[in-house]
């Protein structure tokens, strides 16, 4: 019987190598440390409906990084996202690779598909 053995992640692709050396170096801040006990917290609450949930964690998200969180709905209407930064808010219309995006209100913002 042959026994297949995967090569290091690390090989995959050089991030997974950054990772695990940040993750044996990097002390966390106490505001980090919060920030996650918080959020389990919120995450492991019953919500009836989890758009709830989404929008609850987006707000705590936003706190911490201080950075809004959008909503980017495709106007086709097929999908969405839980959450993007996009980093020019205050402008009508923000152009990313794969679509044109407008924003719609203060949290969620429309992309046509070419």
């Amino acid at each position: 019987m042959y026994k297949l053995q995967c090569p290091p992640l690390q090989l995959v692709h050089r991030v997974f190598g950054e990772f695990e050396t940040d993750a044996a170096s990097i002390q966390p801040s106490p505001d980090t440390f919060d920030f996650v006990l918080e959020a389990c917290g919120l995450l492991a609450d019953f919500y009836p409906d989890e758009g709830v949930r989404q929008q609850l964690f987006n707000k705590h998200l936003e706190h911490y990084l201080n950075q809004s969180i959008y909503r980017v709905k495709l106007t086709s209407g097929v999908s969405e996202t839980d959450g993007s930064i996009v980093n020019t808010p205050n402008m009508p219309e923000v152009t990313v690779p794969c679509c044109k995006v407008q924003m719609m209100n203060t949290h969620q913002i429309a992309c046509d598909l070419p």
